[in-house]
């Protein structure tokens, strides 16, 4: 029954570790291997606790902000006008990094790499099926996966450097290149913006849950999506209650999964960085970041090996294309949806989304050329790191507050999520919220 995870974590292992994880890794080695998992740690009890949500209550994330108290829908439309920006930039900086990836793969325009891995999705997206949209992520995921781990193993670094735990600073043979600062944590923050996803990602691991159907969402029609039912929420008996709760660990397992392909997946892309462009003292940027590092698989391997790496990033970020073009144009019409009290056709908003997206991320393409490490950090930032804070307070509240008051009496003590997550969550919200602060002051 498992499924939406493996969607989950093919979505968020794209553009940070085809741009991020090889910046750092080339930089400082394996050094903050730990942040990256640590991140990543953090952020899988932000999807954990939504999906727990979503399967209870049978409504996805944007309805459970519309019941946060203050100004009617206030959440909605913040969340509105925030992810309509992030949906004009992300995709493109996918395309841009397509392109400089796909062209040491077959030598052609990077442009046209751009376009093809994002028409491609952007069709997939325009069916709405899950079921297809699923089986086309898990075959991208195991290729990938395959595939980084077999890179990891053959450029590893030597074994005592997994274990300095330090936070070193910008070595000094980096300093004056392009694009690097010379504050270690404007080089590594970005790295945290995507590592399991943004803020985006947990509101589309809801959808994800819906389209299988697990727990209360079973009765939801994933193509148009609605609020909860309040009248059987609040008539639950311990039976029905007890059937939910199941469905509750089957997520906790979904999520579980995600989270050990998220981790071993973007600690790998970080290994063969380190162990490729760090010991030459490469830090890729620009056009070359693809071709620098299948360079040296080629030198130290052959062709054959530089080939598979690109094919490992190609599929990471083709999945993560999918999930732009699904989720966001999904987000952005439940936002209007909401905001609007369903004087929106749902359908039709999701549609016109996916086209107003690849029209105008295209545009950007073009307009500014391929910068695909300059779009992805912007992207990773915006989405991935400023607003997690506030998604993982208002979670936290949501199931701890919001949630209990849906349910029955007899329901209540058995589906009451559990303590730990609440302390986790409490947790997720400080430290990124202390991450956001360091890299607000860090830009200003």
């Amino acid at each position: 029954m498992v499924g939406p995870g493996i969607v989950w974590a093919a979505e968020y292992i794209g553009a940070g570790e085809a741009t991020m994880s090889p910046r750092v890794g080339a930089l400082f080695g394996v050094a903050f291997l730990w942040v990256l998992i640590l991140g990543i740690l953090l952020k899988y009890f932000i999807g954990l606790g939504a999906g727990h949500y979503t399967t209870i209550t049978g409504e996805g994330m944007i309805d459970m902000f519309s019941r946060v108290p203050g100004p009617k829908n206030w959440v909605v439309w913040f969340v509105f006008a925030v992810q309509l920006c992030a949906a004009m930039l992300s995709p493109a900086a996918i395309a841009s990094l397509a392109g400089t990836y796909g062209r040491g793969l077959l030598p052609i325009s990077p442009y046209i790499w751009g376009w093809m891995l994002t028409i491609i999705p952007a069709i997939l997206a325009w069916t709405g099926k899950y079921e297809l949209i699923e089986k086309a992520m898990s075959v991208l995921i195991l290729v990938m996966v395959i595939a980084v781990i077999i890179g990891a193993i053959m450029v590893s670094p030597p074994l005592r450097e997994y274990f300095t735990f330090s936070f070193p600073s910008v070595p000094t043979w980096a300093r004056g290149l392009p694009d690097v600062s010379e504050r270690t944590a404007m080089e590594v923050l970005p790295l945290l913006g995507w590592g399991a996803g943004g803020f985006a990602s947990h509101v589309w691991y809801t959808y994800w849950i819906m389209g299988k159907g697990y727990g209360m969402t079973a009765n939801i029609n994933y193509e148009n999506p609605g609020p909860a039912n309040a009248k059987e929420l609040k008539s639950l008996g311990k039976e029905k209650a007890r059937k939910i709760k199941s469905w509750t660990r089957v997520v906790t397992v979904d999520a579980t999964i995600a989270l050990v392909i998220g981790i071993v997946v973007s600690s790998c892309f970080m290994i063969i960085s380190a162990g490729t462009l760090h010991p030459q003292k490469i830090v890729p940027a620009g056009e070359d970041i693809g071709v620098e590092i299948s360079r040296i698989f080629n030198i130290l391997f052959g062709s054959w090996a530089g080939y598979l790496f690109i094919i490992a990033i190609l599929c990471a970020l083709f999945a993560t294309q999918i999930a732009h073009f699904v989720g966001w144009p999904r987000m952005l019409s439940d936002c209007l949806r909401v905001g609007l009290k369903r004087k929106v056709d749902w359908k039709k908003g999701y549609k016109l989304f996916i086209l107003i997206m690849l029209v105008l991320n295209m545009v950007i393409i073009y307009s500014l050329g391929v910068q695909p490490y300059l779009l992805a950090k912007a992207a990773s930032i915006w989405d991935g790191l400023l607003f997690i804070p506030l998604q993982s307070a208002i979670l936290c509240y949501a199931l701890f507050r919001i949630l209990p008051r849906m349910l029955s009496d007899e329901a209540k003590p058995i589906l009451k999520p559990r303590r730990s997550l609440a302390a986790a969550l409490i947790v997720s919200t400080m430290v990124f919220s202390i991450f956001a602060i360091m890299m607000l002051r860090g830009i200003i």
